[in-house]
């Protein structure tokens, strides 16, 4: 009985993603790390979870030994440090989406596969005691979020 019923009718495909600057700014509530001001796991997750989204390359930006770093210099100089990165990726990579990932790393989301490496992000003024690792995907329709 239900397929006779609804064999005329259509499904429109819809996205939950924003289409404008509102919308962008409506879901930052929800979507925004509140430290960086990047993109939070959430976001990556919805965003990976739909099949419409503009992204190919996924690129990981690990900063090893950061637990060391805020044992040593405490949480406080280990947040400014995070916000810091943060802002040094904005301008580094303005055309990518970024995202923070599990506290002390980034995921960064782009159409194109983005030649980042531990060069470009030696430019960072507090390198000192960090150390980067660099993995990056591509993404395709099997690729799993779960595997970060």
């Amino acid at each position: 009985a239900a397929i006779i019923a609804l064999a005329n009718i259509s499904i429109d495909s819809t996205s939950q993603l924003p289409s404008s600057e509102l919308e962008k700014r409506r879901m930052s509530y929800f979507f925004h790390d509140s430290l960086t001001e990047l993109y939070n796991e959430d976001y990556l997750q919805t965003l990976l979870n739909t099949s419409n989204h503009q992204f190919k390359f996924l690129t990981i930006i690990e900063l090893k030994k950061f637990t060391d770093f805020n044992k040593k210099h405490g949480w406080e100089e280990g947040n400014k440090v995070i916000k810091s990165f943060a802002k040094f990726l904005n301008e580094l990579l303005p055309e990518a989406t970024i995202v923070r990932f599990h506290g002390d790393d980034f995921i960064v989301l782009n159409k194109y596969h983005l030649k980042i490496n531990e060069e470009m992000l030696s430019r960072f003024e507090q390198i000192g005691e960090i150390i980067f690792s660099i993995k990056t995907h591509e993404i395709d329709e099997y690729f799993d979020f779960k595997k970060l």
